[in-house]
Parts: C-alpha cells; sequence; structure tokens
C-alpha cells in the first residue's frame, strides 16, 4: 500500500466513511465554504491565528479531501462582474474546466430599520424607500439540485459542502 492509499483510508476511517456509502459525488458551493472559518481565532493545531490574519481554504487540499471521501467533485462560484478573473482560473486548473461551474453575483438591496441603521458596518445607500445595504446573492441551489438528479445514476452518495 502507498502513502496516498494509506491516507485515504485513514481519513475515510477517521470520518466514518465506509464502502456501504458506494460512490460519493462531492458538489461545493464555495461562496458558502468560504464563510466557515471567519470566526475561527485558532488554527487546527490550536495555536491563536492573529487579529489580522484569517484561515483560508487551499483548493488544493479542498480537492484532495473531496478525492479522498469520494469519486467526483464539482465546484460552484460566484464571482464579481469585471473582477479578477485569475481564481477561477486557478480554480479550473484545480478541479478541472468541466467541473467548475460559475456565474456573477448579483446584489439585493436589504432595506435597514432604524436599530440595524445604528450598528452597521457596511456601505449604505438611500432611496426614496430609506437606507439600505446590498448584500452579495450568488445561489447555486438550483443549479446543484439540477446536476445532482442529472448524475445520480453514477453516485450512491451526495455530498454537499456548503453552509445553507
Amino acid at each position: 500500500m502507498d502513502q496516498a492509499e494509506f491516507k485515504r483510508q485513514f481519513v475515510r476511517s477517521e470520518l466514518r466513511v465506509d464502502d456501504s456509502y458506494g460512490r460519493v459525488h462531492s458538489y461545493i458551493e464555495f461562496g458558502n465554504v468560504t464563510y466557515w472559518f471567519a470566526d475561527d481565532r485558532q488554527d487546527a493545531d490550536r495555536n491563536p491565528i492573529p487579529e489580522d490574519k484569517k484561515l483560508a481554504i487551499s483548493l488544493e487540499g479542498l480537492k484532495n479531501f473531496a478525492g479522498i471521501i469520494g469519486e467526483d467533485a464539482r465546484f460552484y462560484y460566484g464571482f464579481p462582474a469585471g473582477g479578477d478573473t485569475s481564481f477561477l482560473v486557478k480554480t479550473k486548473h484545480v478541479f478541472g474546466k468541466s467541473r467548475v461551474l460559475t456565474k456573477e453575483i448579483r446584489y439585493v438591496r436589504h432595506y435597514l430599520t432604524d436599530a440595524e441603521v445604528s450598528i452597521n458596518t457596511r456601505e449604505s445607500f438611500t432611496d426614496t424607500k430609506g437606507t439600505y445595504v446590498r448584500i452579495a446573492k450568488c445561489n447555486f441551489d438550483v443549479e446543484i439540485a439540477v446536476d445532482a438528479v442529472r448524475n445520480m445514476d453514477k453516485y450512491d452518495t451526495f455530498c454537499l459542502f456548503s453552509s445553507d
């Protein structure tokens, strides 16, 4: 047994992912995954994280982890209009062009109550209806559901990486 197979067996054993799960396909809604560790103040070894630093998710590590628990992974990501595309290029390199699905982020107006105005930390705007903030939205719920149904003959277990 080589080191990669040993690692695969160890991780699957730790997570209790055995052969009863059959073929596992992962669907990663990265816009939600990026928030998983936003408030963490310690790293995996319980070392404090400096106030000006945050944990980041390694795309290669995420792809490798998905590969350990399953056979296929799809990556869904919303990008800002006119934004830097280097992240998308990297995701396509890591996950494969046909496994990365993207769409433009849309912004929803959230009108603030009087109580919210006093504690708001976001850039605010005002129109005839009141004061609002723009909230980025890029839901992939429908796309993931459609892809999951289209591919259901290819997997036995569906693994969703999201915060929904």
